[in-house]
């Protein structure tokens, strides 16, 4: 798995297939730490049940992930994956998600994990995970640079978040229904692009602007849809 990454990483030139292939077992890897290997056992077992198994080569060396319900490939690179609660999906981990995907939407997993967003793709442009379970600290500083919208509402994030440092095409980030009890704002530093970033909880937060100025109204603290 390690020896992938490297050759990723390293940008070692040699011909289409093998390189290829080298990223196509680093997907895999990647995916397999996402999702768990019982996970992977258990959509083999449905596998075997299906008429065409046998044309499919469906084995533990040799697993398309590009097949699985939920997940959108392009040229054997998985750019999109969209699970929710009916998907037969458990999720182990955020950290290992390919990092060709471009869209994840995963909802009402419970993932019950700390969201380290250092690790997020980095071609990541719209990252959806509300109500995972997902807790602790939020680190919004160094998030990936092509991301456009944040959506983690009803999840158990606490303590401070920092909006002073957003990707430069940030959009939407919605933050409703967590914990978080106190927001940094800098007005000047809010990418032009943006369109809303909600923040509302019933008790908080607390929002703070660093350059003495009235915080900028595209930061929502108030619920805005009352059902």
């Amino acid at each position: 798995m390690f020896a992938c990454a490297i050759a990723l990483a390293s940008g070692i030139r040699t011909v289409d297939g093998p390189v290829k292939e080298i990223q196509i077992q680093y997907q895999n890897e990647c995916m397999r730490n996402t999702v768990g290997e019982k996970t992977i056992d258990r959509h083999e077992r449905r596998e075997k049940h299906r008429p065409e198994f046998n044309t499919l080569n469906v084995d533990r060396t040799d697993l398309d992930f590009c097949f699985w319900i939920g997940v959108t490939c392009r040229n054997g690179r998985i750019v999109c994956i969209a699970w929710n609660m009916s998907n037969h999906v458990s999720i182990q981990s955020l950290a290992w998600l390919p990092p060709s995907i471009e869209r994840a939407n995963i909802t009402g997993k419970w993932i019950h994990t700390k969201l380290e967003t250092h690790r997020l793709p980095k071609n990541i442009r719209h990252a959806i995970f509300s109500s995972c379970g997902l807790h602790g600290s939020l680190e919004l500083r160094g998030l990936p640079v092509r991301l456009e919208e944040l959506h983690l509402r009803e999840n158990n994030f606490t303590g401070e978040i920092c909006l002073t440092s957003l990707p430069p095409h940030m959009r939407i980030i919605d933050l409703e229904r967590n914990k978080i009890t106190r927001a940094f704002v800098s007005n000047d530093r809010l990418p032009g692009s943006l369109e809303e970033v909600d923040l509302f909880n019933t008790k908080g937060p607390r929002l703070v602007c660093l350059d003495g100025k009235k915080a900028d109204p595209r930061i929502h603290l108030r619920e805005r849809y009352i059902f």
